[in-house]
């Protein structure tokens, strides 16, 4: 126990602790520099197996999560067109993902689709580096950001293929 002693830093992580909703995203901020300089563990009375150990944990407890983001919305166009307009708008709908977070859809039965995006679990600041939560945004929101994106894709490209001609 002796080890552990005056390890976690007390007045700073009890406030972002209680400021944190993640667990994981309050470690980041704690230790910044423990996975890039592991000597910061030297001060403190523990073997060299503990040391690997506990760096392990923290490497590992560190990595960022795969989120899975989902919607469920339904597509009908009772135009000349019809499974084709349908085909088009979902079409452009997936264009919106990037590279990172690809957007796929499914038929789950007509007229209801389902639009899935994954996405890691950290937080990503406007420069584009990982770091804390109060100066960056969820990558999940990123994930549901997109999926919102190319609903709207989806409902201007429908609504731009469902005009029915009227001169019979």
């Amino acid at each position: 126990m002796g080890a552990w002693r005056g390890m976690w830093p007390s007045a700073g992580c009890l406030q972002a602790y209680k400021r944190t909703s993640s667990p994981r995203l309050l470690l980041s901020q704690c230790i910044p520099g423990l996975l890039s300089d592991p000597t910061i563990l030297d001060k403190y009375y523990m073997s060299e197996d503990v040391k690997k150990a506990l760096l392990r944990n923290v490497e590992m407890r560190l990595t960022p999560q795969p989120v899975k983001v989902r919607s469920d919305f339904e597509v009908t166009c009772f135009a000349y067109e019809g499974i084709d307009a349908i085909k088009a708008s979902l079409l452009e709908g997936v264009k919106c993902g990037t590279e990172m977070n690809p957007i796929s859809v499914r038929l789950i039965a007509p007229p209801l689709y389902v639009m899935t995006c994954n996405t890691l679990d950290q937080v990503r600041s406007a420069a584009g580096e990982v770091e804390g939560e109060a100066d960056g945004i969820l990558l999940q929101d990123v994930g549901i950001k997109l999926l919102e994106g190319a609903l709207e894709k989806i409902k201007e490209e429908i609504l731009k293929r469902n005009v029915l001609d009227r001169n019979f």
